[in-house]
């Protein structure tokens, strides 16, 4: 291969690189992602009730909604799961006493916390029309509504497709599918938040890109926290038995993080390809 064409290249990742940094210096990403923390923090219980009551709505999901906990907890919430599910299930039990009102005021603290979402990734597009309130409404209970079904229906369709193909000589290649299960649905998921979010066209090339590197980060960071707790136990010895709250808040932190560095991936793609279009064609119109 060319060394010129190698070389080329290499520049111009390089290139790209510096005005990725440059634009997550730019939005500040650290602010935001420390926002969405706050807000996670107080609305994941709500949120994981609201999905729970959602797929109980369905008898076909109702034997999935343990399957679905061990996903949530074992994979996306690393060293303290176990701990974090057993005080999530004793609060996600306990609204279940509510009255309609109680589970109304859920449901509503469930759609701002996707709205806060709506409105912190649309800032890193710059965009400045907003979408009128029914239809942002719509949108917002179509994801609060339909997103735990299309999951539990993807799991229902992955689980029936691996128990046919589980006999001698498929069960190994069924098991390593359902270990990358994981990754696909973080970055499917990743991907679709960066598609459909931005109240402008995104090229779904770009989200798949930028859902991919923040799979991959998320993955990363995963491996990182859970060495990092393992082996440097400092919030078990200072906070004891509610080390799992600060853990949990760390981790919410970071993997906010990653989902607007992912945003500023997709964002940058299209702005700096289109850069570069102008600097080779000056008279392009882009």
């Amino acid at each position: 291969m060319d060394k010129q064409f190698i070389f080329d290249k290499a520049k111009m990742v390089y290139s790209y690189l510096i005005f990725l940094l440059q634009r997550c210096q730019q939005d500040n990403i650290k602010v935001p992602a420390g926002h969405l923390a706050y807000v996670t923090l107080l609305s994941i219980v709500p949120c994981l009730a609201v999905v729970f009551y959602m797929l109980s709505a369905f008898p076909m999901f109702s034997e999935l909604n343990k399957i679905i906990e061990d996903l949530i907890y074992n994979n996306f919430v690393p060293t303290s799961g176990d701990a974090i599910k057993v005080h999530m299930s004793g609060f996600i039990e306990n609204t279940k006493k509510m009255s309609m009102m109680g589970i109304a005021s859920l449901i509503v603290i469930a759609l701002l916390l996707i709205s806060t979402i709506d409105q912190t990734i649309n800032r890193i597009w710059r965009c400045t029309n907003k979408r009128p309130r029914i239809q942002a409404f719509t949108i917002y209970w179509t994801i609060l509504s339909l997103g735990p079904i299309i999951i539990g229906g993807s799991i229902a369709l992955s689980s029936y497709l691996f128990a046919i193909v589980q006999d001698d000589g498929f069960l190994s290649i069924g098991q390593r599918l359902l270990s990358f299960m994981p990754f696909i649905f973080s970055w499917l998921a990743f991907a679709g938040v960066y598609n459909l979010v931005p109240h402008q066209r995104v090229s779904f090339r770009y989200a798949l890109t930028g859902g991919f590197a923040a799979a991959v980060l998320f993955s990363l960071a995963t491996d990182l926290f859970t060495l990092y707790i393992t082996n440097f136990p400092s919030q078990q010895i200072i906070y004891g038995a509610l080390a799992v709250i600060p853990i949990l808040f760390v981790w919410i932190y970071f993997s906010w993080l990653i989902v607007l560095v992912g945003a500023e991936v997709t964002a940058t793609l299209d702005e700096f390809s289109n850069r570069k279009a102008i600097q080779t064609d000056p008279g392009a119109e882009i």
